[in-house]
């Protein structure tokens, strides 16, 4: 389903599904996937969704391709496949993670996988603003 939330701009809401996700990891792979549209821009929000759900919606063809990918579950290894980063070929990535975490989050292998793209991580950038009139993105991190 989608909200518009006026402007042009309008929420989609991918993931979970109906019923939701029967998974070992049911909070993991039933996180609240959602994609911000507004115009010709778009950021795929991924919660923690893992591999597992990653499959599932290729399979059923979601409408994955985004300007910015919010890598899942912290840049985990378990999250953020190859074959998801293809169907949603961002030009920008932004990794959600602490400086200091015990789960050794971001992953070296997402961070080979995303290298020949535009990476952001809160732990090496600080706050990350994206901005975007509907055709261009903007980018700035502070600290």
């Amino acid at each position: 389903d989608w909200v518009d939330l006026g402007d042009g701009v309008s929420l989609w809401v991918l993931w979970p599904p109906p019923g939701g996700f029967a998974h070992e990891h049911t909070d993991n792979e039933n996180s609240l996937v959602t994609k911000l549209v507004y115009g010709d821009f778009s950021v795929l929000l991924t919660g923690d969704a893992g591999i597992p759900s990653e499959e599932v919606m290729l399979r059923q063809g979601l409408p994955l391709r985004s300007t910015v990918l919010k890598v899942g579950h912290h840049g985990s290894n378990s999250a953020t496949s190859p074959e998801f980063v293809d169907a949603v070929n961002p030009v920008a990535n932004v990794i959600q993670v602490g400086a200091e975490n015990d789960y050794g989050h971001p992953h070296e292998e997402v961070l080979a996988l995303l290298a020949v793209r535009t990476v952001l991580r809160n732990d090496h950038d600080g706050r990350i603003h994206l901005w975007s009139d509907g055709r261009q993105l903007w980018m700035e991190s502070e600290w």
